[in-house]
């Protein structure tokens, strides 16, 4: 029920964006009739685009990914498969938000010492610092799971899965917002949306198919390599799935 009503979410919220970018679009068309462009008001054109870039691939396309094969991880994947494709497309996105992150901090005291601050460019500024946050939560809770049959994975669980949501929604929204406080071409508008909209609507058919599935057999009680030397297990049969 859960699962259902945030994919029922991001889709609404999807098609909300999307027609508030379409209403921007055309006011930024009708003006471009009749004013020339704006000038840039950075010294730096070529960081702040890198800085964009690195975060909407990671919010927009690796975390979203990540979460799907979470989603579906006992009914099409296995143990082994979800939750190393799950580590890894996550670990490359926390690495690429760290450097994004660095990056726009350095443009944000550069526009900031020309005094070119508008309501808009701080607004994404804070959002996202609040993702940032979210991701240094998220490496955190990963670095510190909690087995499985311990009282604190019940806490663990859900703060673990619901941040993550949490983040995927915010940081579409603040690469929109991004993308706008940037006067970037309508080019990065529709990429942005076409590529997140595909994403989670690969992710809701696959989800919606993985119910159909039964449980893998490699799933059912088999641990990832590890196990069986005494490690702590990363996975177990008993452990909450993310839907």
């Amino acid at each position: 029920m859960a699962l259902r009503s945030g994919l029922l979410a991001a889709v609404g919220c999807l098609f909300a964006l999307l027609e508030v970018v379409a209403g921007q679009l055309q006011q930024q068309q009708q003006g471009q009739s009749a004013a020339p462009p704006p000038a840039r008001r950075h010294p730096n054109d070529r960081m702040l685009e890198v800085h964009g870039v690195f975060m909407a691939v990671s919010f927009v396309a690796l975390l979203p990914i990540s979460v799907i094969f979470a989603a579906t991880r006992d009914r099409l994947w296995g143990p082994r498969i979800w939750f190393q494709a799950h580590r890894a497309l996550n670990l490359v996105a926390s690495v690429l938000i760290t450097i994004g992150a660095i990056l726009g901090i350095v443009g944000w005291v550069q526009i900031k010492n020309l005094g070119h601050v508008k309501r808009i460019l701080l607004a994404h500024m804070v959002i996202g610092l609040i993702l940032f946050g979210f991701v240094l939560i998220q490496v955190s809770a990963a670095l510190a799971r909690p087995s499985p049959k311990s009282n604190l994975r019940r806490v663990w669980a859900p703060v673990h899965h619901n941040v993550g949501r949490l983040a995927l929604l915010l940081g579409f929204s603040n690469a929109i917002i991004g993308a706008y406080a940037a006067h970037m071409e309508a080019d990065w508008y529709i990429w942005i949306c076409v590529v997140w909209g595909v994403v989670m609507l690969v992710g809701i058919a696959l989800i919606a198919y993985s119910r159909t599935r039964p449980v893998r057999p490699a799933a059912e009680g088999k641990l990832p390599s590890g196990a069986a030397s005494g490690a702590q297990p990363r996975y177990t049969a008993n452990d909450t799935a993310y839907a």
